[in-house]
């Protein structure tokens, strides 16, 4: 009985010691993830016939002038799990489009230059100047969340150039959405 009691234990000991320790929870690219409440606006000048500068492109005027109001994106890793990729997509809230952008994930910052839209690859996408800023937006509940920039252009559409697209993290909270 003895020696059935100290194999069990051995065995026992044996099998939890071979189990791999996980410290890492999170994706290589998780400081740059996440659901997004987000606004697209277009730029007013190229509403009104004009062609911005494009070097100047933070100073441009916005406007929703294709009436969407709020909307959502989501960011996250891809199935590489490669700190440098990034997945942006609107799951068909917008303009149906998901895109691999190259990732800083030090300065969280992500741009991509006319990738295909794995949603439909006849179109592609060029996303500008994108970045995360940490708790800098007020969501409309008052509480402090991360803020999404980002200036998005789609070979299909032929009235813009680039759309701003900005907003604030998902709290979850209702008020909020």
């Amino acid at each position: 009985m003895k020696k059935i009691f100290l194999l069990t234990i051995v065995i026992a000991l044996i099998t939890t010691s071979c189990k791999q320790e996980y410290d890492n929870w999170y994706s290589a690219g998780y400081e740059l993830s996440g659901e997004w409440v987000v606004t697209v606006q277009q730029s007013v000048a190229e509403g009104e016939g004009e062609t911005p500068n494009l070097a100047d492109i933070d100073n441009w005027e916005w406007d929703d002038l294709y009436g969407t109001g709020t909307t959502a994106v989501q960011t996250y890793s891809s199935a590489a799990n490669d700190p440098t990729e990034l997945i942006v997509e609107d799951n068909h809230t917008f303009w149906d489009y998901k895109v691999k952008v190259k990732a800083n994930v030090d300065a969280k910052t992500f741009e991509v230059d006319n990738a295909p839209n794995l949603i439909d690859e006849d179109i592609k996408v060029s996303i500008l100047g994108g970045k995360v800023l940490e708790g800098v937006a007020t969501t409309p509940s008052g509480n402090p969340a991360d803020s999404i920039v980002f200036y998005v252009k789609f070979s299909d559409d032929a009235n813009f150039t680039y759309m701003k697209v900005s907003g604030f993290r998902k709290t979850g909270l209702a008020e909020d959405h």
